[in-house]
């Protein structure tokens, strides 16, 4: 007769136990989906409340974007206190988050208009490096209708739990509209008082600075071939319950033969 198996024993310490009761200055979080303006966004947020933006975290090239409360803590002695990075919300976020008492924003944009950006920014990089995702050279070499399938299939299905954890976190999430039309919305949802004189003398410092924006443009998302607008929907599909208007409205005009979405590169 077998014996029943016993029970593991955990041996991952519960890092939270470790998490300092922060009594430092107030840390802000620009998160945001890849090719959504976020080093425009958090070059305006810099220059409002004149301080630095950082990563809270290792150096990504493949890896998946995490914080990390050592390099919180090295930055905001450094004067470095607005947080800029592709961090999903899910329980260790949500860990630091509290601990660091730390304010929150989430960027999200059209998807349709995002991939196509997504397809340039692969082939404009040295290997393709993509968070979580492998991509190598002669992935990159495919036409353009082919990496659009392959971006949809491959890289997309993160856009969509990335929207879905953050729209569960209860934070404010912005789209890239509102980040290239109304900045003020991103400073009134970090809980900072609005001064448009402030936040214009931002605003014209971050254009001045390499900021990865281009001019908008409508429509873009109508170049994305039909069989990767097609895989949206399916993904979609499993998210029905929420609310997809920030992420779906341009993919879904876009296969429908019209679209008045704005796309930057």
């Amino acid at each position: 007769m077998v014996d029943a198996p016993k029970p593991v024993r955990n041996y991952v310490p519960d890092f939270r136990k470790t998490l300092p009761e922060w009594r430092g200055e107030q840390i802000y979080l620009v998160s945001c989906a890849p090719k959504c303006a976020s080093t425009y966004a958090a070059s305006i947020i810099s220059g409002y409340i004149d301080r630095q933006v950082f990563f809270a975290g290792k150096v990504p090239d493949r890896a998946i974007q995490d914080l990390d409360g050592v390099w919180i803590e090295s930055a905001v002695a450094d004067g470095h206190t607005i947080i800029h990075q592709h961090v999903p919300w899910h329980e260790t976020t949500r860990a630091y988050v509290d601990a660091y008492k730390i304010r929150p924003i989430a960027i999200v944009r059209d998807l349709a208009d995002t991939i196509p950006s997504v397809r340039d920014h692969l082939r404009l990089t040295v290997n393709g490096s993509w968070p979580g995702v492998h991509v190598d050279q002669l992935m990159l070499g495919r036409s353009d209708r082919e990496l659009d399938i392959m971006i949809s299939h491959l890289i997309m299905p993160w856009y969509f739990t990335y929207y879905a954890g953050w729209l569960e976190s209860g934070h404010p999430i912005l789209t890239y509209d509102q980040v290239i039309s109304d900045p003020g919305t991103m400073i009134t949802a970090l809980g900072l008082p609005l001064d448009l004189v402030r936040l214009d003398r931002a605003i014209e410092a971050a254009r001045k600075r390499p900021n990865r924006l281009n001019v908008g443009t409508r429509g873009r998302g109508r170049t994305v071939a039909p069989e990767a607008l097609a895989h949206l929907r399916r993904l979609a599909e499993h998210y029905a319950h929420l609310d997809l208007t920030p992420i779906m409205s341009g993919s879904h005009a876009a296969l429908d033969g019209s679209s008045d979405t704005m796309s930057d590169r």
